[in-house]
C-alpha cells in the first residue's frame, strides 16, 4: 500500500450496528427494508443545505434568479421554507475566530515562511480538535452511514447538474428540484457549481477515511442527528489549511505568498494570480476512451486481471433487475450475494468478479496518512466506492455509477491496486498516451526532413554506449526533427489535469526533474554532435528542446532558462511545427 504500512485489511466497523435499519440482501435471505426516520431527517437536513447554498450561487445573475423560481413552481408540492446560504462567509467567520484565539503578533512578517508553517500548524491542530470533537459525540456507524448517504446523494446531484436532460415525466421530489436548480446554474458559470460540488466531494472523501482509520473514541449514540453543517465546515477549513500547509515551500518557492488581514488567510503574488487562471480554464476536456486501439488494451488487461471495465458498465447499466440498489442511497450487501448477482447477469468468472470489486474498494490506512490517501486515485471514494465491512459491502448505485466514469481512465493511468506489467504498460504509452505523436509523425514525412517519433537512443547499435548505466539520462526521445540547421527535440506527456494546488506542485516538482534529464540528454548529443549528426541523419549547431503536454499544464507558455527547455501545449507545438517546416 501506498503511503505508509497499513493497519490492517479490516475496518473497526461493528456490521450489527452498521446493519440496523439498513437496506440489506444476503445470498440466502429477501431484502430487509425498514424506516428509518432517524437516517431520513439527518439526510434531509442535508437537502436543505444544499438547497440553500444553490439558492445563495443564483444571486451571481438577476437572471438566474428567475430561471431558479421558475424552476421551484414546478416542484410546488415539495418545497420547503430554507434560508439563503452564504457557506463560504460562514467559513470565514470560524476561520477569524480560529487565528484570533492564536494571538499573533500584528507585526509579523508574513515574508519569512517559517513564521506562516507555525500558524498553519497552529491551525491545523485545531481544525483537527474540533472535528474529533464535533464526531465524537456519535457512533462510528451512524456518521458512516450519513456521511456515506450524503456522498451518494451529491453523487447523483453532480452528475444531474451537468447532464440534466429529462425525458418525458419526472420525479417531483426535492433531490430532482435540487438538481435542476444547480443545472441552471452550471449552464450559467460551470466553474461556480465544479467548486462548490467538488468541496463537498472532497469533504467526504476525506471525512469517510476519517471516520474509518482515525483513532478518535466515539460515543456509542446512534439516535441524535448529526452536526452535517458544522462538520463540514471544520473539513473545508482542515482541508484547505492543510493544502496551504503542506505546500508552503512551493508558494514561497514560485513568487507566492501567504498573508494574514483581518484574522483571514489570503494567497498572494504571482502565484496566485496564475492560479486561479488555471483553474478558471475552460478545462472539460473530452478523453475518447472508446476507440478501437483503447479497446485493445482493455482486452489485454483482461488476460491479466480477469475482467474489463466493460464488466463493471455491463452490470451496472444493462441490468434493472439486480442487488445493487437504485432506489436508496445506500445498501448493504452481503459479499456473496453480490458476487452471485454480478455473475448470474453477466456469467463472468467468479475470481474475475473478486478482482474487480477488489479494485473498486476502499482499503484501511494509518492515521497519519488520511489527508494524502483521501485524495489518491487509487483509495478515493469517489474512485474506489465499496467498503468492506465483514462479509458485507457498504455499497452506492450512483457513486459507483461515478467512479464507473473514472474506471476505464484509470487502468489506463495505472491507478489500481494491482499494476500493469510492463507489456501492458508500453501499450497503453504507444496506443494511448503518445497516439498524437501520430501528427507529429505526418508533419515531419510531408515535409521530406530528417526527423522521427519514438526515437530509441539505447537501442541504436552506433551510440548505445553513450546511454548504457547513466542514470537519469532519457534513453528516448518522443519526437526530433532537423531544420534550418537546428536539432529539434520534443517530449510529450499525458498529464492529468490539475484540480487543486496539491496536483499542481507535485507535477512542478516532476516536471523540474525531468527539465534536468532533458538537459542532460542535451548535453550529451552536445558533446557527441558529429556521432549524434550521423545517428539522427543531418547536420545541426543548435539543439531546441520542448517539453509538451496533451492537455493544458500549469507551465505551459513558459521558458526554463536554467535548462534550455520550452513547455507549451501539444497542439501549440504543432502549430509552431507548420510555422518552420
Amino acid at each position: 500500500m501506498n503511503g505508509g504500512k497499513m493497519i490492517n485489511m479490516q475496518f473497526s466497523i461493528s456490521l450489527e450496528r452498521i446493519q440496523t435499519d439498513a437496506v440489506k440482501w444476503s445470498i440466502d435471505k429477501k431484502d430487509y427494508k425498514t424506516h428509518n426516520s432517524l437516517l431520513e431527517c439527518s439526510a434531509q437536513k442535508y437537502l436543505d443545505y444544499l438547497y440553500s447554498n444553490s439558492l445563495y450561487l443564483a444571486t451571481e445573475n438577476p437572471s438566474l434568479i428567475n430561471s431558479v423560481s421558475y424552476i421551484a413552481q414546478k416542484y410546488v408540492n415539495c418545497i420547503v421554507k430554507v434560508d439563503v446560504l452564504d457557506i463560504q462567509t460562514e467559513i470565514n467567520l470560524i476561520e477569524s475566530q480560529m487565528i484570533e484565539s492564536l494571538f499573533i503578533p500584528k507585526n509579523i512578517d508574513c515574508g519569512i515562511k517559517e513564521n506562516i508553517y507555525v500558524i498553519l500548524k497552529s491551525l491545523c491542530n485545531k481544525y483537527k480538535v474540533e472535528l474529533r470533537n464535533l464526531i465524537s459525540k456519535y457512533s462510528r456507524e451512524h456518521l458512516l452511514k450519513v456521511f456515506y448517504t450524503n456522498a451518494s446523494v451529491i453523487s447523483y446531484i453532480s452528475a444531474q447538474s451537468r447532464y440534466w436532460k429529462p425525458t418525458g415525466e419526472i420525479d417531483k421530489n426535492y433531490i430532482n428540484l435540487i438538481s435542476e436548480t444547480f443545472n441552471a446554474i452550471y449552464k450559467f458559470n460551470s466553474v461556480l457549481v465544479n467548486n462548490f460540488l467538488g468541496s463537498e466531494k472532497k469533504s467526504y472523501e476525506y471525512l469517510i477515511h476519517f471516520i474509518l482509520n482515525s483513532s478518535v473514541e466515539f460515543q456509542n449514540i446512534d439516535d441524535e442527528i448529526a452536526d452535517i453543517e458544522g462538520i463540514l465546515k471544520i473539513t473545508r477549513l482542515l482541508i484547505s489549511t492543510e493544502q496551504l500547509l503542506r505546500n508552503i515551500s512551493f508558494i514561497y518557492k514560485s513568487k507566492g505568498t501567504i498573508n494574514i488581514e483581518n484574522n483571514q488567510i489570503y494567497l498572494n503574488g504571482p502565484l496566485n494570480e496564475k492560479l486561479n487562471s488555471y483553474f478558471n480554464l475552460d478545462n472539460e476536456n473530452i478523453i475518447n476512451l472508446q476507440s478501437e486501439k483503447i479497446n485493445n488494451i482493455y482486452r489485454e488487461f483482461e488476460k491479466k486481471r480477469g475482467y474489463s471495465p466493460f464488466l463493471l458498465e455491463e452490470y451496472l447499466f444493462k441490468f434493472e433487475e439486480k442487488f445493487l440498489e437504485t432506489r436508496t442511497f445506500s445498501t448493504l450487501i452481503e459479499d456473496k450475494a453480490l458476487i452471485f448477482d454480478i455473475f448470474s447477469k453477466t456469467n463472468q468468472p467468479e475470481q474475475a468478479i473478486k478482482n474487480m470489486l477488489e479494485d473498486l474498494s476502499l482499503i484501511p490506512i494509518n492515521e497519519k496518512d488520511i489527508y494524502t490517501q483521501a485524495f489518491s486515485n487509487d483509495n478515493r471514494l469517489f474512485r474506489t466506492p465499496l467498503i468492506k465491512i465483514s462479509n458485507y459491502y457498504l455499497i452506492s448505485y450512483f457513486i459507483l455509477s461515478e467512479s464507473s466514469s473514472y474506471f476505464r481512465y484509470r487502468i489506463l493511468k495505472n491507478e489500481i491496486r494491482n499494476k500493469l506489467d510492463k507489456k501492458l504498460v508500453n501499450l497503453v504509452k504507444e496506443d494511448f498516451n503518445e497516439l498524437n505523436l501520430i501528427d507529429l509523425k505526418n508533419k515531419l514525412e510531408n515535409s521530406n526532413i530528417p526527423g522521427d517519433i519514438n526515437f530509441e537512443f539505447n537501442k541504436n547499435s552506433e551510440c548505445k554506449h553513450l546511454f548504457e548505466n547513466k542514470k537519469g539520462l532519457p534513453q528516448e526521445i518522443d519526437g526530433y526533427f532537423i531544420k534550418n540547421n537546428k536539432l529539434y527535440l520534443i517530449e510529450l506527456k499525458n498529464k492529468d489535469l490539475h484540480k487543486s494546488l496539491n496536483d499542481i506542485s507535485k507535477s512542478v516538482k516532476n516536471t523540474q526533474s525531468h527539465l534536468r534529464s532533458l538537459n542532460m540528454l542535451k548535453k550529451v548529443i552536445q558533446q557527441n554532435k558529429s556521432l549524434m549528426q550521423d545517428v539522427l541523419g543531418g547536420e545541426f549547431s543548435e539543439v531546441k528542446i520542448f517539453l509538451t503536454h496533451k492537455f493544458p499544464h500549469f507551465l505551459d507558455g513558459s521558458y526554463d532558462e536554467e535548462n534550455e527547455v520550452t513547455i507549451c501545449s501539444f497542439k501549440d507545438l504543432l502549430n509552431y511545427c507548420d510555422k518552420i517546416l
